[in-house]
This record gives structure tokens, sequence and C-alpha cells, in this order.
């Protein structure tokens, strides 16, 4: 890469490099070939996410124009636009707008990283996005039609997506 590469960069690079010579050893080793793909997409999913992030970072938030629901409704509508999961929304706008910015924040930041997870991991055709009360509790339910996972199987410095969503909603004063 060339100097001051961003960490993106680099990792792109790397993910180039990885796969040179693939046409190569195609015949010579066909498992080495499978295992290289499997992780250049999983590095392409994680520099692709540091992007965002990073864009993100700039503009703070979905909510630098807009309100929770309507946050939600572009989570949404990125993964619509970016997959073939077909994602639907009920978004209980009242209470949506009942949340201060650090709340909304906070539950955009949660949705996004489950979305994310659903577009990664699930194998979905649908997933939808709820933001509800139920007796007095906010519930922001996402779900799919994907493989399921063990929760408590899922762990190392990889997989930290379950554990950023637990810190949220504990900084909430809720549970996931």
């Amino acid at each position: 890469p060339e100097p001051g590469a961003s960490p993106s960069t680099s990792a792109l690079y790397a993910v180039s490099l990885s796969l040179e010579d693939l046409g190569e050893l195609a015949n010579e080793d066909p498992v080495e070939v499978g295992v290289r793909v499997d992780r250049a997409i999983d590095s392409l999913h994680t520099t692709i996410g540091d992007i965002r992030h990073f864009i993100l970072g700039l503009r703070p938030g979905l909510l630098a124009s807009s309100d929770l629901a309507e946050g939600l409704e572009r989570l949404a509508e990125e993964v619509r636009f970016g997959s073939v999961i077909a994602v639907e929304t009920e978004i209980d706008n009242e209470a949506a707008a009942e949340l201060d910015d650090e709340q909304a924040t906070q539950l955009l930041g949660l949705s996004r990283e489950a979305l994310s997870n659903v577009t990664r991991h699930s194998g979905a055709t649908a997933a939808s996005v709820s933001l509800t009360v139920d007796d007095g509790i906010l519930l922001l339910t996402i779900e799919d039609d994907g493989v399921g996972f063990d929760p408590e199987g899922v762990s190392g410095p990889d997989h930290q997506g379950l554990t950023n969503m637990r810190d949220r909603a504990a900084a909430l004063g809720g549970v996931l």
C-alpha cells in the first residue's frame, strides 16, 4: 500500500494479495482456495463495516436531520438496497419521538449492528424492525428468517457485535 494509506486501504490490499494466486492454486489445493475465499469475504465485510463507521462518524448518526423513526426507516432501506433481504418496519412514532437524542442514537447504533449481523451471517431473505411499547416498556425487536445461532457460542475478538449491542442496551437501562 501507499505510505499513509488508511487501515481500510491496507485491508483491501491484503485481501487482493491473498486472492492473487487462486487460479494457480485451484487445481493444487481446492480446500485452501475455499479457506482463502472465506477469509477474504470476512475481511471485506469487516472493511465495509469500518468504512461505514468512518463515514457515519463524519455525519454523526442517522439523526443529523431526522428522528429515531426516520433513522430506523433509513437503516431498513439501506439493508433493502444493499442486500436481497426484504425488511419490514413497524415503528411507534409517538414512542420514538419521546426519546432524547442520546437514547435514539444508542437505539440506532444497536439496530445498525443487528441489521449488519442479519446481512452478514443469517442467510435471511426477510427481516423486520419494530419499535413498540408494551405495558409502558419500549421494545425494539429485530427479527429475521435466517439460520439462527447460539448466542453463548459467539465470542472472541472477531465477534464483538453482541457485546456492543448488550452494552448499548445496558446504557439505556435495558437488556438485549
